[in-house]
């Protein structure tokens, strides 16, 4: 499906051409003509200083083409020695195979062998022990419960009245 502007009025689409003030220019030779400009610009210095003469511009062109020519070829001479120097880097140098080393007497065992606990899921450390876990779990529920019920106070000597004094609005009382 074409965009919604691709269509001119007559109802042809549109063609591969640019237009640039008032002539039709094929797009190819555009960008040729703009990748040039860019390369002789780069490529030559500019003399604030000295005057420009016409065969001044002359000679520039000709030098122009054949600096540009050398530019070329330094850089593929540059990028050769570097993907060289990248290949020296990476290649591998074949060597002998290690041999294994020998030790007196027996081997070792790892811990892995040791505990031969095979494919156990990985547990937390605070629940690893079930002891300590059940523990653990107690605490939680009775601190859940702390907020659920009151503690009972136990009297420290004769009644001295309320300390905080007594709040009408209040009933903590449990209906039965």
């Amino acid at each position: 499906m074409a965009k919604k502007g691709s269509q001119k009025k007559d109802g042809s689409s549109r063609s591969g051409k640019r237009k640039t003030r008032g002539e039709y220019v094929d797009p190819q030779n555009m960008d040729d003509d703009i990748d040039s400009f860019h390369k002789q610009r780069d490529i030559i210095p500019l003399d604030v200083d000295a005057g420009i003469e016409s065969d001044k511009n002359d000679d520039m062109e000709e030098d122009a083409d054949s600096s540009e020519n050398d530019l070329y070829e330094q850089v593929k001479q540059k990028r050769a020695a570097k993907l060289a120097a990248k290949a020296e880097i990476y290649t591998r140098t074949s060597a002998p195979p290690s041999l294994p080393e020998t030790a007196d007497g027996k081997r070792h065992i790892t811990y892995q062998i040791e505990k031969n606990r095979g494919l156990t899921r990985p547990r937390n450390k605070l629940t690893k022990n079930p002891r300590k876990k059940y523990r653990t779990k107690h605490d939680k529920a009775q601190k859940r419960r702390l907020g659920q019920v009151r503690q009972i106070k136990k009297p420290s000597g004769p009644y001295g009245g309320e300390s905080s004094g007594i709040n009408a609005r209040i009933s903590r009382s449990i209906r039965l």
